[in-house]
């Protein structure tokens, strides 16, 4: 009777620790299909910010981006406040294009956009940075695949190259504007110093 009883006890002590481990087991696949859904929600999320993205872009709003990328400090602070100022006339071509060549008024290389252009210009740089800044925020704060936006959009940013994403602009504008942006760079230019700095000297 006695061997029976502790023969009871074996089985129902291994049924407890099979319990106990179909339980960690269901646990592990629940945690891990959470995260692969999320993973995957993250994923989809990057590819409609990019969907998204393109949609919104059209020759008007890449002219104006070329125009206003090289406009010095002063020239963005007067944008931004749409009063009338001057450009260099190497920018005649675009300005041309984006107003129409009857628009633009020209004296000594010298251009001036008057108060209702400088309204519609700012209006449409405005318009860009915030279709851009829409798709950061969700890069920064994890909504969309931070890898999948990171390498489709680092193209934007190349000093180099003279992309600053409107800097001068974005900083007339105000310190805490387009903060998804801001960050966006910064770890644009972390990851570049990094890979900098891991390079080997040739010899």
């Amino acid at each position: 009777m006695e061997d029976f009883r502790t023969w009871l006890t074996i089985v129902r002590d291994s049924f407890a620790i099979i319990g106990i481990g179909l339980a960690f087991w269901r646990i592990y696949v629940m945690r891990h299909t959470f995260f692969s859904d999320h993973d995957r929600s993250r994923r989809l999320s990057a590819l409609n910010m990019m969907q998204f993205w393109t949609g919104t872009l059209n020759q008007k709003s890449s002219i104006a981006r070329k125009i206003v990328e090289s406009f010095t400090n002063d020239q963005c602070q007067a944008l931004n406040n749409q009063k009338s100022f001057n450009i260099d006339s190497n920018k005649k071509d675009l300005l041309n294009e984006y107003f129409g060549k009857e628009s633009i008024t020209e004296k000594e290389n010298v251009i001036t956009l008057n108060e209702g252009q400088s309204s519609i210009l700012r209006w449409e740089i405005i318009s860009y940075l915030n279709q851009l800044e829409t798709v950061l925020i969700a890069w920064r704060h994890n909504i969309a695949d931070k890898d999948i936006i990171e390498e489709e959009f680092n193209y934007l940013y190349n000093p180099e190259k003279g992309h600053t994403l409107i800097e001068n602009f974005r900083t007339a504008t105000g310190i805490d504007s387009y903060p998804g942006i801001k960050e966006f760079i910064g770890e644009l230019k972390t990851k570049s110093e990094n890979n900098t700095k891991g390079k080997s000297k040739i010899k």
